[in-house]
């Protein structure tokens, strides 16, 4: 998780960071599941983390609402894992969710872009300070990679600072309680 970005992809800058928007007609019944965390921009929740970071989505018992539980690897090898309620922000039917850290406040967490069949996504932050970009499966192609990247630049976020994360072999970390 802490391997800077680099290789043959040049990173990319948006030229105005005012144009981030949430995708429209979000399907929160698609983006259900578990998800691997294969980039990040760097924050102080994932300081600790090295490798094999997850999240998972599971419905909530309220309209509109859904659970979400990030986890990953420290370098002790211990995990480290959030909890969180989550909603959506309004009725609209697109990507801009909330996550609740602790009562009573909510934070934005915007899904941007997704894939045709919901096997990648792009969330963050409108704030442009939390960026991630998650996938059904442990790794992505390059050539999908470099169009998500794509999408974060044209969004308004830096790039050049995402971080790659590692995902290993060993079995998944964090709890098993949704299979996707």
């Amino acid at each position: 998780m802490l391997g800077l970005l680099a290789g043959g992809v040049a990173p990319v800058c948006a030229q105005d960071r005012n144009q981030t928007a949430a995708m429209t007609h979000f399907e929160m019944q698609r983006y259900i599941g578990r998800w691997y965390e294969i980039a990040h921009l760097p924050g102080k929740a994932e300081k600790q983390c090295v490798s094999d970071g997850i999240v998972l989505y599971a419905e909530g018992d309220k309209p509109g609402g859904f659970q979400f539980v990030a986890a990953c690897r420290r370098k002790d090898n211990s995990t480290d894992s959030i909890n969180r309620s989550g909603r959506a922000q309004d009725t609209r039917g697109d990507g801009r969710l909330e996550l609740r850290p602790f009562w009573p406040f909510w934070t934005k967490y915007w899904v941007f872009a997704v894939g045709p069949n919901y096997e990648w996504a792009l969330a963050g932050t409108p704030n442009h300070k939390q960026l991630w970009i998650l996938s059904r499966q442990t790794t992505l192609p390059a050539e999908v990679l470099a169009e998500i990247k794509s999408r974060a630049a044209a969004e308004g976020f830096y790039t050049a600072k995402l971080v790659m994360t590692t995902q290993t072999a060993q079995k998944a970390v964090g709890p098993d309680v949704i299979g996707h």
